[in-house]
């Protein structure tokens, strides 16, 4: 049972240490996983607001490009002959070329009533287009630009310019790009690597999104009517967590307006959060496995130092039970400089104290066997007078009849004397082996207590000492931490130091590129003007106008790559800025990480204060439960070699009580002989 108890309390305090340092661990596992979900998450949103500025800006820049080429088509000789003399098919072959070499999606001629003379996209002409007010604002003679809804092609980018003969309208230019195509969603995604969709009101017409089975969902409905009335009802921005097809996404919702202003659509970008999720598991499975490894070790420390200090304890559980069992040359074998040591010492000095007071009390023993003998003593003497008294009654009693009277008058007084002292004596000395029966009864009862208290607290100041140890050992791993998480904040502030410059030298690009997009722009503008004029020229301006083309289409060329490299460039400013953001996020989750280490080393330093006063508490305890446990066996023990002397000294006063009540019989046996002696 003892042996258990003490198990069960040191494997309670090596619990106590790990489950401090695991509750440390968790809370510091659950504030960052927190924290870094909170972080993450503003970020991508944060991510998600930019790329819809970019590409708000995007639109602008394509509607600024489309108003370029409706005015200059409408400024062509071509296009105001073809709608003058309502040249159908030479209106549509001019607009399929203005298309490919233009890369436009569609082109639409007019007359002065919006009646259509061509399509350069298709082979329809002859409707109406008067009723829409892109085209109302050409005819009356304005150019205008901006995302409109038509028949055959659902959301598109349209410019439409006035086209003048003689400075009378004739009619009108459509043309633009098609913004409810899968082209335009997809290039959105591979640029900025977002989900786009395209909303007629809420009917989805172009999407990157795939259910299940990895086809588009276009012409699926969007379900949530919140966002709904926000973004189609409110004109506002919708912005916040939505499911979308079974996966967790962060979104934006933002209204499409036409030229006047009606709301007609919706535009949506989305970035999964499933990357976030997987990076916090990440993080939160590596700290379980730190905390887990941190663990173990301390686990296995205390197990090694607890085997160490138990051997020496066995040791001297061995030798109290040899003592016990009344075996005094039993040697023990313990040499130690710390606290087991003390106790070996103590057991070996209350071994010899215990052999001391065995002889003493033998010493005691033999000297109430000399009293014994002087009674047995005192008896023969008067035995021998009695003898001597009838041998001189038989010789002569007269002659010794005085000298016997007065011996059996000594005699007599003497052995009632004798006798009173003897029974008091015996009533004082019965009485005293009572009182130190029931003493050494309380000292035994008082010993077995102060005994088991000296062996808890033995056992509890080795379990401090444990305690404190192994909370040194947390505090070092902590201290280490500590050391290399400073290194990583280091490390972070030198990367986002250089990405820094990264993002000034690609800010810098980014306004070397705007200067040469805007030289091609001027430069296709002059092209197309330069072949205008090499057409009015005929046969003698088609030499210019082939080195005209050739110059557009570099300009174009030039464009183009300056719209690529814009991109790449766009792409590195922003990934710059993400990974500005994510090196600001990791210096703040380094910081909090280190913020954390410090308190779980002051909570150890705490661990180790608590730990020594409560080692020197107990060990002051189990000392003084030591002496007073060598005492009070010492104690025990002279009451019990006091009580056995007392015992044989009462026996030996009964014996010579009984004596001395004979000597008195016979003395009053005397003094009768005497009496009738004289009588005769």
């Amino acid at each position: 049972m003892k042996q258990g108890i003490r198990v069960s309390f040191r494997v309670r305090i090596m619990l106590m240490i790990i489950v401090a340092m695991v509750a440390v661990s968790v809370g510091t596992v659950t504030s960052v996983g927190l924290e870094m979900r909170k972080i993450l998450t503003n970020t991508n949103r944060e991510n998600i607001g930019a790329i819809k500025k970019i590409i708000d800006a995007r639109v602008s820049r394509v509607l600024r490009e489309i108003e370029g080429y409706a005015t200059l088509t409408a400024r062509d000789e071509r296009v105001i002959k073809g709608l003058v003399q309502e040249d159908t098919s030479g209106l549509q072959t001019y607009g399929q070329a203005l298309i490919s070499s233009m890369s436009l999606d569609f082109i639409t001629l007019v007359d002065r009533e919006g009646i259509v003379v061509a399509r350069g996209h298709a082979a329809k002409h002859g409707d109406s287009q008067a009723g829409k007010y892109i085209v109302r604002q050409a005819l009356q003679g304005h150019v205008a630009v901006g995302i409109a809804r038509g028949n055959l092609i659902r959301f598109s980018f349209r410019a439409a310019a006035p086209v003048y003969d003689h400075n009378q309208v004739v009619g009108a230019v459509l043309l633009g790009y098609n913004l409810s195509s899968l082209p335009f969603v997809d290039a959105i995604k591979k640029d900025m690597q977002v989900e786009c969709t395209v909303f007629d009101k809420t009917k989805r017409v172009a999407t990157t999104i795939v259910d299940e089975s990895g086809k588009r969902v276009v012409g699926t409905v969007l379900t949530n009517k919140d966002i709904a009335h926000t973004v189609l009802n409110e004109g506002e921005i919708y912005e916040g967590e939505n499911q979308l097809f079974g996966a967790m996404f962060d979104t934006v919702y933002w209204p499409i307006r036409d030229l006047g202003g009606q709301i007609q659509g919706m535009l949506f970008i989305g970035k999964d959060r499933a990357p976030i999720v997987q990076d916090i598991w990440y993080l939160i499975w590596f700290l379980a496995v730190v905390i887990v490894g941190i663990s173990l070790v301390v686990a296995v420390v205390t197990l090694v130092v607890a085997g160490k200090l138990t051997r020496p304890v066995k040791t001297c559980i061995a030798f109290a039970k040899e003592i016990a069992q009344g075996r005094l040359d039993t040697v023990l074998n313990v040499h130690r400089n710390d606290d087991l040591g003390e106790l070996a010492q103590a057991l070996k000095t209350m071994v010899a104290k215990l052999k001391k007071l065995i002889e003493q009390a033998e010493a005691e023993k033999k000297q109430a066997r000399m009293e014994k003998e002087k009674a047995d003593q005192a008896m023969r003497e008067a035995v021998t007078a009695r003898k001597e008294a009838e041998h001189a009654r038989a010789e002569g009693m007269q002659q010794a009849a005085q000298s016997i009277e007065g011996i059996v008058e000594r005699l007599t007084s003497a052995s009632e004397e004798l006798a009173a002292q003897s029974e008091q004596v015996t009533q004082g000395t019965t009485l005293q082996s009572t009182r130190t029966q029931e003493t050494a009864t309380s000292v035994e009862q008082m010993n077995a207590t102060v005994l088991e208290v000296a062996k808890n607290a033995s056992r509890a100041s080795l379990a401090s000492k444990e305690a404190k140890q192994n909370a040194l050992t947390g505090k070092e791993v902590v201290a280490r931490a500590v050391d290399s998480i400073n290194k990583v904040h280091k490390q972070a502030q030198t990367m986002k130091s250089n990405l820094d410059k990264l993002g000034s030298e690609a800010d810098g690009i980014g306004q070397i590129l705007n200067v040469i997009s805007d030289i091609a722009d001027q430069t296709n503008l002059l092209a197309l003007n330069a072949a205008i004029e090499a057409a009015r020229a005929g046969d003698a301006g088609r030499g210019f106008a082939v080195v005209a083309d050739e110059v557009r289409k570099l300009a174009e060329k030039t464009m183009q790559a300056t719209k690529e490299v814009g991109v790449a460039v766009k792409s590195i400013q922003q990934g710059t800025e993400i990974n500005i953001k994510n090196m600001d996020v990791t210096a703040q989750v380094v910081t909090q990480t280190t913020e954390l280490a410090n308190q779980a080393g002051n909570a150890l330093n705490e661990i180790v204060t608590s730990s020594e006063e409560m080692f020197e508490q107990i060990t002051s305890i189990a000392t003084a439960s030591e002496e007073q446990s060598t005492a009070s066996e010492e104690i025990s023990k002279s009451i019990e070699d006091i009580n056995q002397v007392t015992q044989e000294t009462a026996q030996g006063m009964q014996q010579t009580r009984d004596a001395t009540v004979e000597l008195a019989s016979l003395a009053a046996q005397l003094g009768e002989l005497v009496q009738e002696f004289r009588s005769r």
